[in-house]
Protein backbone atom coordinates (compact mmCIF):
# COMPACT_ATOMS: atom_id res chain seq x y z
CA UNK A 1 0.00 0.00 0.00
CA UNK A 2 1.66 3.40 -0.59
CA UNK A 3 1.97 5.94 1.28
CA UNK A 4 -0.71 8.21 0.16
CA UNK A 5 -3.09 5.55 0.31
CA UNK A 6 -2.27 4.52 3.75
CA UNK A 7 -2.74 8.22 4.88
CA UNK A 8 -6.40 8.07 3.33
CA UNK A 9 -7.32 5.15 4.58
CA UNK A 10 -6.83 6.40 7.88
CA UNK A 11 -8.55 9.57 7.95
CA UNK A 12 -11.51 7.64 6.96
CA UNK A 13 -13.99 7.59 9.63
CA UNK A 14 -14.90 3.66 8.48
CA UNK A 15 -11.21 3.11 8.89
CA UNK A 16 -10.35 0.00 11.31
CA UNK A 17 -7.51 -1.13 12.88
CA UNK A 18 -8.28 -4.74 12.13
CA UNK A 19 -8.55 -4.14 8.67
CA UNK A 20 -5.64 -2.06 8.48
CA UNK A 21 -3.70 -4.87 10.43
CA UNK A 22 -4.77 -7.69 8.20
CA UNK A 23 -4.22 -5.59 5.18
CA UNK A 24 -1.06 -7.90 4.15
CA UNK A 25 0.34 -4.90 2.34
CA UNK A 26 0.70 -2.64 5.27
CA UNK A 27 1.97 -5.79 7.05
CA UNK A 28 4.73 -6.45 5.43
CA UNK A 29 5.57 -2.83 4.28
CA UNK A 30 6.46 -1.93 7.67
CA UNK A 31 4.86 1.63 6.82
CA UNK A 32 2.90 1.06 10.01
CA UNK A 33 5.35 1.18 12.05
CA UNK A 34 7.46 4.17 10.07
CA UNK A 35 4.76 6.57 10.03
CA UNK A 36 3.47 5.35 14.03
CA UNK A 37 7.68 6.31 14.99
CA UNK A 38 7.30 9.60 13.26
CA UNK A 39 5.28 10.56 15.16
CA UNK A 40 2.65 11.13 12.60
CA UNK A 41 -0.76 12.92 13.94
CA UNK A 42 -3.30 11.52 11.54
CA UNK A 43 -2.40 7.92 12.77
CA UNK A 44 -1.69 8.38 16.23
CA UNK A 45 -5.41 10.22 16.59
CA UNK A 46 -6.68 6.74 14.67
CA UNK A 47 -4.99 5.11 17.73
CA UNK A 48 -6.39 6.53 20.39
CA UNK A 49 -10.13 5.80 19.07
CA UNK A 50 -11.49 3.58 21.69
CA UNK A 51 -11.96 1.00 19.20
CA UNK A 52 -7.95 0.93 18.06
CA UNK A 53 -6.97 0.86 22.18
CA UNK A 54 -9.60 -2.32 22.34
CA UNK A 55 -8.01 -3.65 19.17
CA UNK A 56 -4.79 -3.22 20.41
CA UNK A 57 -5.54 -4.95 24.05
CA UNK A 58 -7.23 -8.10 22.03
CA UNK A 59 -4.35 -8.62 20.32
CA UNK A 60 -2.38 -9.25 23.73
CA UNK A 61 -5.36 -10.89 25.51
CA UNK A 62 -6.28 -12.79 22.34
CA UNK A 63 -3.14 -14.06 21.31
CA UNK A 64 -1.76 -15.14 24.21
CA UNK A 65 -4.72 -18.02 23.81
CA UNK A 66 -3.23 -21.35 23.83
CA UNK A 67 -3.81 -22.39 20.47
CA UNK A 68 -3.69 -21.34 16.59
CA UNK A 69 -7.47 -22.35 16.03
CA UNK A 70 -9.01 -20.04 19.19
CA UNK A 71 -6.68 -17.49 18.02
CA UNK A 72 -7.95 -17.18 14.38
CA UNK A 73 -11.87 -17.50 15.86
CA UNK A 74 -11.79 -14.64 17.60
CA UNK A 75 -10.19 -12.14 13.48
CA UNK A 76 -7.93 -10.29 15.96
CA UNK A 77 -4.61 -8.93 13.86
CA UNK A 78 -1.72 -11.38 15.30
CA UNK A 79 0.33 -7.78 15.97
CA UNK A 80 1.43 -8.53 20.12
CA UNK A 81 4.66 -6.68 19.30
CA UNK A 82 3.24 -3.77 17.56
CA UNK A 83 0.17 -3.45 20.01
CA UNK A 84 3.27 -3.73 23.25
CA UNK A 85 5.02 -1.25 21.42
CA UNK A 86 2.52 0.99 20.66
CA UNK A 87 0.40 0.96 23.78
CA UNK A 88 4.13 1.33 25.48
CA UNK A 89 5.34 4.17 23.94
CA UNK A 90 6.63 6.75 26.14
CA UNK A 91 6.71 9.44 22.87
CA UNK A 92 3.18 10.33 23.81
CA UNK A 93 1.40 9.50 26.90
CA UNK A 94 -2.13 10.24 25.52
CA UNK A 95 -2.03 6.15 25.38
CA UNK A 96 -1.61 5.90 28.54
CA UNK A 97 -4.58 8.28 29.23
CA UNK A 98 -6.67 5.86 26.86
CA UNK A 99 -5.85 2.55 28.55
CA UNK A 100 -7.52 3.89 32.04
CA UNK A 101 -10.63 4.07 29.98
CA UNK A 102 -13.06 1.08 32.21
CA UNK A 103 -13.64 -0.19 29.09
CA UNK A 104 -10.04 -0.86 28.61
CA UNK A 105 -8.93 -1.42 31.88
CA UNK A 106 -11.38 -4.46 31.75
CA UNK A 107 -10.45 -5.99 28.59
CA UNK A 108 -6.76 -5.66 29.41
CA UNK A 109 -7.36 -7.94 32.41
CA UNK A 110 -9.70 -10.03 30.35
CA UNK A 111 -6.96 -12.30 30.23
CA UNK A 112 -7.43 -13.68 33.63
CA UNK A 113 -10.67 -15.07 32.48
CA UNK A 114 -8.29 -17.72 30.67
CA UNK A 115 -8.03 -21.19 32.08
CA UNK A 116 -4.81 -21.42 34.04
CA UNK A 117 -2.39 -21.91 33.39
CA UNK A 118 -1.75 -18.66 31.11
CA UNK A 119 0.63 -19.55 28.68
CA UNK A 120 4.13 -18.78 29.26
CA UNK A 121 4.27 -17.28 25.99
CA UNK A 122 6.15 -14.11 24.73
CA UNK A 123 2.58 -12.71 24.10
CA UNK A 124 1.56 -13.01 28.02
CA UNK A 125 5.10 -11.35 28.60
CA UNK A 126 3.94 -8.25 26.96
CA UNK A 127 0.83 -7.89 27.84
CA UNK A 128 2.31 -7.62 31.26
CA UNK A 129 4.81 -5.28 30.23
CA UNK A 130 1.45 -3.48 28.80
CA UNK A 131 0.33 -3.72 32.35
CA UNK A 132 3.72 -3.02 34.44
CA UNK A 133 4.14 0.08 32.47
CA UNK A 134 0.54 1.22 33.38
CA UNK A 135 1.19 0.81 36.55
CA UNK A 136 4.32 2.32 36.68
CA UNK A 137 2.73 5.47 34.69
CA UNK A 138 -0.75 5.75 36.16
CA UNK A 139 -0.10 4.79 39.97
CA UNK A 140 -2.90 6.55 41.59
CA UNK A 141 -5.96 5.08 39.02
CA UNK A 142 -4.38 1.59 39.13
CA UNK A 143 -4.37 1.06 42.54
CA UNK A 144 -8.04 2.42 42.62
CA UNK A 145 -8.68 -0.05 39.73
CA UNK A 146 -7.28 -2.89 41.48
CA UNK A 147 -8.93 -1.78 45.04
CA UNK A 148 -12.67 -1.27 43.00
CA UNK A 149 -12.28 -4.67 41.53
CA UNK A 150 -10.61 -6.69 44.52
CA UNK A 151 -13.32 -8.84 44.82
CA UNK A 152 -13.03 -10.40 41.12
CA UNK A 153 -9.49 -9.47 40.35
CA UNK A 154 -7.28 -10.80 43.21
CA UNK A 155 -9.19 -14.41 42.91
CA UNK A 156 -8.24 -14.44 39.24
CA UNK A 157 -5.22 -13.41 39.85
CA UNK A 158 -4.80 -16.36 42.73
CA UNK A 159 -5.93 -18.86 40.08
CA UNK A 160 -3.26 -18.04 37.85
CA UNK A 161 -0.61 -18.01 40.60
CA UNK A 162 1.59 -20.02 38.98
CA UNK A 163 1.96 -18.09 35.66
CA UNK A 164 5.06 -16.23 35.97
CA UNK A 165 3.60 -13.02 33.93
CA UNK A 166 1.15 -13.24 37.08
CA UNK A 167 4.21 -13.56 39.77
CA UNK A 168 5.69 -10.23 38.05
CA UNK A 169 2.49 -8.69 38.25
CA UNK A 170 1.58 -9.29 41.94
CA UNK A 171 5.49 -8.19 42.57
CA UNK A 172 4.48 -4.77 40.44
CA UNK A 173 1.22 -4.60 42.60
CA UNK A 174 3.38 -5.02 45.81
CA UNK A 175 6.03 -2.47 45.23
CA UNK A 176 3.15 0.29 43.86
CA UNK A 177 1.66 -0.33 47.52
CA UNK A 178 4.83 0.46 49.11
CA UNK A 179 5.36 3.19 47.16
CA UNK A 180 1.92 4.74 47.77
CA UNK A 181 2.26 4.06 51.28
CA UNK A 182 5.54 5.86 51.12
CA UNK A 183 4.25 8.66 49.74
CA UNK A 184 0.72 9.57 52.12
CA UNK A 185 3.44 8.63 55.28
Amino acid sequence: MKRKKFMEYIRSPEATLTDLLTNQEISTSGIFIKKFNEKDDFLIEFLLRSDSILTLIDSLVIYSSPTPEERMKEKVPSMPYTACEILTSNNDNRFTSALMAPSAVDRLFSILDRPAPLPESTVACLWYKVVANLMAMRETEMTEYIVNHESTLLPKIIYHFGSECILNLLLSMINTEARMDEIHR
